[in-house]
């Protein structure tokens, strides 16, 4: 699936899916399944869904949210991107990773996982508040 020179919402829910975004403000959603899904230079809204999957966000100030399931990745490409989780803070675990460019969140009840990379900032459900990375790193 490929976006247009708009700004598109892209609905992927048939499974295993590979989505585009084009120029513009775009929002891809995943379903079920192990999706991939690319944002573009402009800023974008990505979401996984359940499953093990793929973002990158490309140039762009961008949201990625992997959704529930294990073994996510989360690339923000270049520009400050943001990774949503949707449980408490309390209940991840964050670590740094050898080479000091990416972490690992993992939830305490092994229901979701990720790795960030070129990701600035992370929320949690219970707060507003907002998290540097390199507070992590």
């Amino acid at each position: 699936m490929k976006g247009t020179a708009t700004n598109d919402r892209i609905l992927a829910y048939a499974g295993d899916d590979r989505a585009f975004g084009f120029d513009g403000f775009d929002r891809i959603l995943g379903g079920d399944g192990s999706d991939t899904l690319f944002g573009n230079a402009d800023n974008d809204v990505l979401f996984g869904g359940a499953g093990q999957d793929s973002l990158v966000g490309g140039s762009g100030d961008d949201t990625l949210a992997g959704g529930p399931g294990t073994d996510d990745t989360l690339d923000g490409g270049a520009g400050t991107d943001l990774a949503v989780f949707a449980g408490d803070a309390a209940d991840y675990f964050i670590v740094s990773l050898p080479g000091g460019t990416s972490i690992s969140v993992a939830h305490t009840n092994g229901t979701d996982s990720a790795i960030l990379t070129d990701i600035e900032l992370i929320k949690f459900g219970d707060s507003a508040t907002i998290f540097d990375i390199s507070d992590f790193l």
